[in-house]
């Protein structure tokens, strides 16, 4: 999977797992799941994709494409 080094300068500051998602998209309710599973400390963003928010600026500065499938993103720490 590759590495996407965001653009939006408050995304990149972020600490932690923090997951862009769709509340009923299949792959972000799996990636839930395993975070769930797994016992990992994340927040959730959630993107409205019928009011095309991954179409916006802020989106767009997260992710170049737009995709909302699923994406998370851990700074700091490992």
């Amino acid at each position: 999977m590759p590495i996407i080094t965001p653009e939006n300068k408050e995304a990149a500051s972020l600490l932690g797992v923090h997951l862009y998602h769709s509340p009923f998209s299949n792959c972000s309710q799996r990636t839930r799941l395993v975070l769930a599973e797994k016992g990992i400390a994340w927040e959730s963003h959630e993107i409205n994709l019928m009011k095309f928010e991954h179409l916006t600026p802020f989106y767009q500065g997260i992710h170049p494409k737009g995709w909302c499938r699923h994406w998370f993103m851990m700074r700091g720490d490992r």
